[in-house]
């Protein structure tokens, strides 16, 4: 990624031990939607499996990447490859809609991979 956008963005990037900047509500518009979320992996190859089965579309990087972008709507899910030794306590959450959330699940399941919670309707949720 060169950093170059094709529209005004802002872009807000927390690392561990660095200063934030905290935004006063009211004092920019409501943000519209999400452009992009990265999210850290220790293994980019799994990573990338993963996020193709749920059937995100695979537009730059794969398996051997530092870097993978897959277009999630009109948006956009970023993997960023971390060392071994990198580690986090907690990874977030990120929700994302899908026509079919119960025969998703079903899928993921099917795969092996292990859900931590059944789907459920979000609509509403601000969480």
């Amino acid at each position: 990624m060169n950093g170059c956008f094709d529209q005004d963005v802002l872009v807000l990037d927390s690392r561990v031990g660095e200063k934030t900047s905290v935004l006063t509500a009211g004092a920019f518009p409501v943000i519209e939607s999400i452009s992009a979320i990265t999210l850290a992996t220790h293994n980019m190859a799994r990573a990338v499996r993963f996020y193709r089965m749920l059937g995100f579309d695979l537009i730059y990087g794969g398996d051997d990447a530092a870097f993978t972008s897959f277009r999630a709507g009109s948006s956009y899910l970023n993997l960023i490859a971390q060392p071994a030794e990198r580690t986090w306590s907690w990874w977030g959450r990120v929700i994302f809609y899908h026509g079919d959330v119960d025969g998703l699940h079903a899928t993921v399941v099917a795969a092996g991979y292990r859900p931590d919670t059944e789907p459920c309707d979000a609509s509403g949720s601000s969480t």
